[in-house]
């Protein structure tokens, strides 16, 4: 790619393993390459998913690239390790083939931003090292967000399990959450998954910004809570942008059975039963759910995985092979069912069926990217939560808004869902007051969503993209005083928090009148735009040059305020007005200040430029 000052600006992302967290990633890229004409790097591992990821990359359009990484060594994880566990596992052992990439890129594009998801945090080093600001994509709750900004302190109060807690978790602007309901990786504090999610509530907090992918009206008060605390030091600043889905095509899979089958169907019919890309019930809960949807008597469109009886991710980072998962199902179920249900091994075009107007209701595991694309079409929702921060959406869905019914467990404590619950709350919601009532308030969301692609969350995501420009402008100026500066010393900036970089540091250079006018415009720019970034802090700390005025000076470096003067040995200090910073022991200040230096004529001449 090109690297001059007319290339676009560009974005590296590097969404963790899964086409879970591929696909949000990149439709937030899209919106960036074709709205505000960036271009974007992926940086993805190479994982089970190896054909599925490559055609989907391949399918992105023009002004999209990807590097994958080298496969990884995960012997040593044990196969039933929470999914918070290896993917962490995962990120830790790529960053130093994520700090070969972001190297390359700064050199080939014009870097601007560099985005990860939450389980990313691992490579946020790199990416400070190399001045490359760095941002989170949250692709879930404000509410889940608040929790791991407070996890800590959390942490730090509880001394039990947090399923063991007699009251719920009250987070600011959210719905009470029993401990039970939390992160699934929260429900045992000895796991290494809960030390895992730990690291990331603490990592959370060292990213420049992060892009939430919900929207105000969704959760008002949670996330007028979070902007409240953003002046709180190691509080990021959060952008709501969403929602941000992956809107599918109708052309592209109009011969698919499923979709033809939906065809022939009543509007608002048919049920629509998918538990995600990685979710799997246990072979037990597939013959009770089975068993429900037969006795409901509605119409039920189900997308079925094979079983796993140790884990509810077990398809999250394990392609199914080559078992049948109809086989699974309870014997004779497929022959009563005819007509009525249709069975999908695996895989459903999941939007364009949500889509569709034969789809009256939603069966779900509870997933962000599921949710967004049920409020975007209006479809209700049965909340079933298998991992994750699953139980936490489903708190917020049924409970918080609304929109959701949630059937109950056995009381015997195997956390199965019984038949007679899955038929009960299958006619519920396709047929009764209470799916009335979730129709409802999903419509109202499915209008405050498209308001908010319109609306708020499109101007925040105009307002991060013009600050990466800026940045990426900032970084051609960068480059071009990396360039003259050869044998100048590099100093840390004085104002790393605001601007992060470093200080150029030209020493012992003769004072003849081309060290003043050697500067280029984009340079002189450069210090201007620092001077709008740091306020009235100065720019320039020179020496005196034969024949120049400070006025000279002040004039050409477009300054606002006074230049400040000083001779070889300047110590690092914070330079604004009315400070006094110390020179091999002498003291000076603002010309025309209290003190002025004595020495009125030097043959040095110091420049300290942030770049």
């Amino acid at each position: 790619m090109e690297r001059g000052s007319r290339a676009p600006p560009h974005v590296a992302v590097m969404p963790s393993p899964g086409m879970g967290h591929l696909i949000p990633l990149s439709e937030l890229a899209k919106l960036f390459v074709l709205r505000h004409g960036f271009t974007a790097t992926f940086i993805v591992f190479s994982d089970f998913s190896d054909h599925a990821q490559t055609a989907f990359l391949d399918s992105l359009p023009s002004g999209f690239t990807y590097v994958v990484l080298p496969p990884l060594p995960l012997d040593d994880v044990p196969p039933d390790a929470h999914i918070e566990t290896r993917l962490s596992v995962m990120v830790e052992r790529s960053v130093p083939h994520v700090r070969d990439v972001l190297r390359s890129l700064r050199r080939t594009t014009r870097l601007a931003a560099y985005v990860i998801d939450l389980f990313g945090g691992e490579t946020l080093p790199v990416a400070k090292e190399l001045g490359v600001p760095h941002y989170l994509l949250f692709t879930t709750t404000f509410m889940a967000l608040s929790l791991l900004l407070h996890l800590p302190a959390l942490d730090q109060a509880t001394s039990c399990e947090y399923r063991d807690l007699t009251e719920p978790v009250v987070l600011p602007g959210c719905v009470p959450v029993r401990g039970e309901d939390l992160l699934h990786a929260m429900q045992d504090r000895t796991n290494d998954a809960y030390r895992c999610v730990l690291n990331i509530a603490r990592r959370i907090r060292e990213v420049d910004g992060i892009l939430v992918n919900s929207f105000v009206d969704l959760e008002p008060a949670a996330y007028a809570a979070l902007k409240e605390a953003e002046p709180e030091v190691g509080r990021p600043n959060v952008h709501a942008i969403g929602p941000v889905i992956h809107r599918g095509s109708r052309g592209g899979a109009k011969g698919n059975e499923c979709l033809r089958w939906l065809d022939e169907q009543p509007p608002g019919s048919v049920l629509f039963v998918s538990f995600g890309s990685g979710g799997t019930l246990s072979t037990e809960q597939i013959k009770e759910l089975a068993w429900g949807l037969e006795a409901s008597g509605r119409r039920f469109l189900w997308v079925v995985r094979c079983p796993s009886d140790r884990v509810a991710s077990g398809a999250f980072f394990h392609l199914q092979g080559p078992d049948d998962p109809l086989r699974y199902l309870p014997e004779g179920f497929l022959e009563r069912t005819r007509g009525v249900g249709l069975m999908v091994p695996l895989w459903a075009p999941q939007v364009e069926v949500l889509a569709h107007a034969a789809t009256g209701g939603f069966l779900t595991h509870c997933g962000w990217n599921s949710l967004l694309e049920s409020f975007v079409h209006g479809v209700p929702m049965i909340a079933w939560p298998l991992y994750a921060e699953q139980h936490m959406n489903a708190v917020m869905m049924a409970d918080g808004l609304g929109a959701a019914l949630r059937p109950k467990t056995a009381a015997d404590g195997s956390g199965l869902v019984r038949r007679e619950e899955v038929a009960e709350v299958a006619r519920e919601l396709m047929e009764g007051e209470a799916g009335r009532k979730a129709r409802g308030k999903t419509r109202e969301l499915t209008q405050a969503a498209s308001q908010a692609v319109a609306g708020s969350s499109c101007k925040a995501l105009a307002e991060v993209a013009q600050y990466w420009k800026d940045n990426a402008s900032m970084g051609d100026k960068r480059q071009l005083n990396q360039e003259k500066t050869e044998g100048f010393t590099l100093l840390p900036s004085l104002f790393p928090n605001l601007v992060g970089g470093s200080l150029i540091c030209a020493e012992e250079v003769s004072s003849t009148e081309r060290e003043l006018t050697d500067m280029s415009e984009e340079e002189v720019d450069l210090i201007y735009r620092m001077h709008r970034l740091v306020g009235d802090r100065w720019e320039l700390i020179a020496g005196r040059i034969p024949g120049r005025t400070p006025e000279e000076i002040k004039r050409f470096w477009k300054m606002k305020k006074d230049p400040c003067f000083a001779e070889k040995g300047l110590k690092r200090k914070r330079a604004v007005e009315g400070t006094v910073a110390e020179v091999q022991n002498q003291n000076f200040g603002a010309e025309g200040g209290e003190e002025e230096k004595k020495k009125e004529k030097t043959t040095e001449l110091k420049v300290v430029v942030v770049v």
